[in-house]
């Protein structure tokens, strides 16, 4: 038997940050997490030398065992969707099959 899952909550893992309350006040305050990255030219035929990198904070990283078999993009939705979770306030007990 399927069930649907709806997660009414909200996260984010984005250059402005990965709480909702941090993230708009940076946005509304102009910011746009945008820096140079020095490091590209040496490796980068491209011109580009900027990025808007999500900056994850240590406590919400992924253990290296999982993160090890992931791109970065998969890593940043997981963390995201773990983030959401939270929000909505619901419990490892509520995910359980049965």
């Amino acid at each position: 038997m399927s069930r649907r899952v709806v997660i009414t909550g909200i996260g984010l893992a984005s250059p402005l940050g990965c709480d909702l309350a941090e993230a708009a006040g940076r946005l509304r305050a102009g910011g746009h997490g945008i820096v140079a990255m020095p490091e590209w030219d040496q490796v980068s035929h491209l011109a580009p030398r900027v990025a808007a990198r999500a900056a994850v904070p240590k406590e919400l990283e992924l253990p290296h065992k999982a993160a090890r078999t992931m791109g970065r993009v998969a890593q940043l939705a997981t963390i995201a969707t773990q983030l959401a979770v939270r929000d909505a306030g619901l419990t490892d007990d509520e995910f359980a099959d049965g």
